[in-house]
């Protein structure tokens, strides 16, 4: 009798447990069924200097819809998010975005140029979803309105490579090496001061350029052509030298400065 009830016992688990599961099977997630809205949906908020064309996702809260979706887009020049960008520094690639039909996506293209703005500054895009008078669609509140950081132009400059090693040397004798002064940003830069110096700084010396500055249009190289010259006599087995040669480059609002480092090494002549 026991070894009966407790199979009854456990059939009944059993069966109140497929039960349940046929349960959460027919869970149905519910659907949105208020009014059509459209967002901005970004993947950043910031804009490098030179940019180009920036598309801008933007994303439909709703059903997708049987044909394509369109709404104004418009720049906010007024109030406390006006645009602070200068006119000529955007374009709307279109003043009407679509999200195609049977999708919940699409996306705002705006052109920059940010050569007005000076290196280091940054300006502001605001834009506005409006709402469409040929449809239902309805800009979400708080998603109606993007705001771009665009930032100004600006020099990135270096040594290339950072160090320059030149090949053993004879007393008496030179040797002779490159290295290039590299501009990878965005906007031209001014070299100046041009200089070796450093413990061996006389051992060291610039054959070209002939000056000690020069204008660096962006994502150009300037090539520094350096003699190395260890003393006339050498006593010992070798001696090291050390030394560098350093410059400044504009970058809005100041001046930096960066450095090639420099080695050589002398040894006694043959005889």
């Amino acid at each position: 009798m026991n070894i009966a009830k407790r199979c009854l016992a456990l059939t009944l688990v059993v069966f109140i447990s497929v039960s349940m599961m046929g349960c959460f099977d027919q869970v149905v997630e519910p659907e949105y069924d208020g009014p059509p809205k459209v967002q901005f949906d970004p993947t950043s908020d910031a804009v490098l200097d030179d940019a180009g064309a920036v598309p801008l996702n933007i994303q439909l809260i709703a059903p997708q819809q049987s044909g394509d979706s369109q709404f104004p887009v418009t720049v906010v020049d007024t109030g406390d998010i006006a645009t602070t960008l200068p006119s000529d520094g955007y374009e709307l690639a279109t003043e009407t975005a679509t999200i195609p039909a049977d999708s919940s996506f699409g996306t705002v293209q705006v052109r920059i140029d940010s050569s007005g703005i000076p290196p280091g500054a940054t300006r502001l895009l605001t834009l506005a979803l409006e709402e469409s008078s040929n449809s239902d669609i309805v800009p979400a509140t708080n998603f109606q309105f993007f705001q771009l950081t665009v930032a100004g132009r600006s020099a990135d400059v270096g040594p290339a490579p950072a160090s320059v090693t030149f090949d053993t040397t004879e007393a008496g004798s030179t040797a002779r090496d490159t290295f290039a002064v590299v501009n990878e940003g965005s906007a031209p830069s001014d070299i100046s001061n041009l200089a070796v110096s450093g413990q061996d700084a006389g051992r060291f010396s610039i054959e070209a350029p002939a000056g000690d500055s020069f204008t660096l249009p962006p994502g150009e190289s300037e090539e520094v052509a350096l003699v190395f010259t260890p003393e006339t006599t050498i006593a010992a087995d070798t001696i090291e030298y050390e030394g560098s040669v350093g410059f400044e480059f504009t970058n809005q609002p100041g001046a930096t400065e960066a450095s090639a480092e420099l080695t050589g090494t002398g040894v006694p002549s043959s005889p």
